[in-house]
């Protein structure tokens, strides 16, 4: 037999041999050392039902792993079956290549015992120790194909908060893992599924993770998630209480690395919202907000890792129905919105990189709100066009009970304009509205009475140019027509316009706060009605008077000013005059107005003549002259009778 022949049969026999060493004794030499190496390491038992090797196919099986707490009896962490499979092309790439790594029913128990106390700490404690100090060699090169894991799961049981989470149905498939360099220009595409406190999760993705320049793209898909459920484990709190709400997740994120420019992560999708229920947490306890559903998408979302900016192309907030309830007034106010929708376009936190906004909404069942223009948040600004029509006032009446004695029982605002808004460097908001307002179908009653105080069809106000810090506000026309008003003169001598507000209970003596300065250049009335009464005098004094119209010119809030008055009716057919000074805008009401009458049938004067005259008047005729001086919160008032 030949050299070459010996050598040869040599070899095939040592690997025989070899092979049937590996085969029959090699599983348990590898199941011992595991299970004491392990408690050595960790101080916890491990235990293995069987080890497998299979020398011909290149294959490691392990059956039935348990990894125990430190108590001996729990299990930690356990699978029915692992198995590895090499693969022969390690020769060739002078590395580690794994042909198939396929792990079967892992399971892994978490438990939180109290804040950052977890049943694996000192596992935890074991990794963060650091290793021996080794000479860099560069990244470890391998080949890993074939990953895949079934049916594994995950218990993480909250004692502080008495919840328990889990992870069923876990699987994931990956076909390969490599950082050869005739891998890093292939994109991994790995699968992920699994059922999540019963909610159904599927993720896939597509990257290359150990490219030159890294990227990866991963698509989400959650079903049902029970947001409150998961409130808890923010690592902040929310402005907002969160009671009831599902969200499903379809989401796009991706990674990319632009060495040497910093990354950027990205997100597209969607998320919709199922039966979503807030208030309004600490800082409004009693307000609350529900919705059936809603959807916000998301489209070109980038989050710059190297200056921590975010800029979205487009995001847009759906909303088909809500309800809104404030319950902290006398009773509750309830605000439907119908057809919300949000969209935001070039939305960024760079700095002086604003976008634009669209808000449109129907408000209860008249109410139509349009927003639109550029806002930004560094600096927050916003420029928007502003449209609001039909909007019901009704249910502001809760909140003007405990300021005014003014009961609101119907009444619509409509306005068109702009609205600016920015704040300053030094924290300051700033801004103002300019435009048109209108207050339509007016009614409001004297709480004290019960009676009609005022009401109109219709009150116009153009040219609005409204200030903020400091606030001041300037109309050039105002518009008032087919109106009523109930004007009175109680028995102490004050108008029932005087006490329209409540006072607010006493303070301690403080400065007087600054009039607001208001500007008003015309007032124009039309088909005005006024009922009024004296009641200052005995008997007791009343007139109708109709068709009152006419301007009041030049309205100030400057104490030194008083607008004309100029107004034309009628009491009883008979021809009114009323002309004169007023300022009911500055800190108390100042009043000079004379009012005559001309030809008017006598009989409904008789009081007057009764206390001034000394007589009474059955029939005729009369001039009627009144003069009325409001100063310093004192009436005084000078009446001349003419028979004619």
């Amino acid at each position: 037999m030949s050299l070459i022949k010996k050598l040869g049969l040599g070899v095939v026999g040592a690997a025989a041999l070899l092979a049937v060493l590996s085969y029959f004794f090699l599983p348990g030499f590898l199941l011992s050392q595991a299970e004491q190496k392990i408690a050595e390491m960790t101080h916890r038992r491990l235990t293995l039902q069987k080890v497998e090797v299979n020398p011909l196919t290149l294959s490691l099986t392990v059956h039935g792993l348990s990894l125990y707490e430190p108590d001996g009896r729990t299990v930690f962490a356990a699978f029915d079956e692992l198995q590895i499979q090499a693969s022969l092309g390690s020769l060739f790439h002078f590395a580690p290549v794994i042909r198939e790594v396929r792990l079967v029913r892992p399971s892994l128990h978490l438990v939180l015992f109290s804040p950052h106390h977890y049943n694996f700490d000192d596992l935890l404690q074991l990794a963060l120790k650091p290793a021996p100090a080794e000479a860099p060699s560069g990244p470890a090169r391998f080949a890993v194909h074939n990953i895949q894991i079934e049916g594994g799961a995950l218990t993480f049981e909250d004692r502080p908060r008495k919840l328990t989470h889990e992870v069923t149905q876990l699987q994931l498939g990956i076909p390969f893992v490599s950082t050869l360099p005739t891998h890093e220009e292939v994109f991994v595409e790995p699968v992920l599924s699994a059922r999540i406190d019963g909610t159904e999760m599927q993720l896939k993705a597509k990257g290359l993770p150990f490219a030159a320049q890294p990227q990866a793209k991963v698509h989400v898909d959650l079903e049902g998630v029970d947001l409150p459920h998961y409130l808890e484990y923010l690592p902040v709190p929310m402005p907002v209480g969160l009671s009831q709400g599902r969200l499903d997740v379809h989401l796009d994120a991706s990674f990319q690395s632009r060495a040497p420019e910093p990354a950027l992560l990205g997100l597209d999708g969607q998320l919709r919202f199922n039966v979503l229920k807030l208030s309004g947490g600490k800082s409004a306890p009693k307000l609350d907000f529900l919705m059936d559903a809603g959807t916000v998408d998301l489209h070109g979302a980038t989050f710059n890792l190297g200056d921590q900016t975010l800029a979205i192309s487009r995001l847009v907030l759906s909303i088909p129905s809500a309800r809104i309830q404030d319950g902290g007034s006398s009773r509750p106010i309830v605000t439907t919105l119908s057809a919300f929708t949000l969209a935001l376009q070039d939305f960024s936190t760079v700095p002086g990189k604003p976008g634009t906004m669209d808000l449109a909404t129907q408000v209860n069942t008249t109410g139509q709100v349009h927003l639109a223009g550029a806002v930004g948040l560094s600096p927050p600004l916003a420029t928007l066009d502003v449209n609001i029509q039909k909007l019901d006032l009704l249910p502001l009446q809760a909140y003007l009970t405990a300021h005014t004695n003014v009961l609101l029982s119907r009444g619509k605002l409509s306005t068109q304009g702009k609205l600016h808004v920015a704040r300053t460097t030094n924290g300051k908001i700033q801004g103002g509205y300019q435009g048109r307002l209108a207050l339509t179908d007016m009614a409001t009653l004297d709480r004290t009475s019960a009676t009609d105080l005022l009401r109109w069809k219709s009150l116009f106000l153009e040219g609005m140019d409204v200030r903020m810090a400091p606030f001041s506000m300037a109309i050039r026309q105002v518009a008032l027509n087919d109106f009523f008003a109930r004007v009175s003169i109680n028995p102490d001598g004050r108008i029932n316009l005087q006490d329209l507000m409540r006072n607010a209970p006493a303070e301690a003596a403080t400065a007087p706060p600054a009039t607001i300065p208001i500007k008003i250049g015309k007032v124009s009335l039309q088909g005005g009605a006024v009922h009024f009464s004296d009641n200052h005098i005995k008997p007791h004094y009343t007139a109708d008077l109709a068709a009152l119209g006419g301007v009041i010119s030049g309205l100030s809030s400057e104490a030194a000013s008083a607008a004309s008055v100029d107004l034309r009716g009628k009491v009883n057919d008979a021809p009114l005059a009323i002309a004169g000074k007023i300022n009911p805008l500055r800190g108390n009401l100042f009043m000079d107005i004379k009012a005559s009458v001309r030809g008017m049938e006598m009989a409904p004067f008789s009081p007057y003549s009764g206390k001034y005259m000394g007589y009474e008047i059955e029939k005729g005729k009369l001039s009627f002259e009144v003069n009325y001086q409001v100063l310093d919160h004192a009436l005084t008032a000078q009446n001349h009778l003419v028979l004619e």
